[in-house]
């Protein structure tokens, strides 16, 4: 089974995320709708800055910053799974 479908979380006409366990709705801005797309796959802050880059022309230094801030506030908030530690089995 993939992270997306592990996931409560669910990406709607690319503008709104639903979580399907607490019934919460986000109004999103495209570049967010992108990094929790990916972060649902399961992509890793540098990625998700990569993308930013490429897909809508951010700076480099803001992608980075942004996607790190991200990913840790969407942990902050439980909403990411824990990742395991690098060489252990999930």
């Amino acid at each position: 089974m993939s992270s997306a479908e592990n996931s409560p979380w669910r990406i709607l006409s690319e503008r709104f995320a639903f979580n399907r366990h607490t019934g919460e709705f986000f109004l999103l801005n495209p570049e967010g709708a992108a990094a929790l797309s990916m972060v649902i796959e399961g992509a890793a802050a540098q990625d998700i800055a990569d993308a930013l880059i490429t897909r809508f022309d951010a700076p480099p230094a803001a992608a980075h910053r942004d996607a790190e801030q991200f990913v840790a506030r969407l942990r902050g908030l439980d909403v990411l799974q824990p990742q395991p530690a690098a060489g252990s089995r999930a």
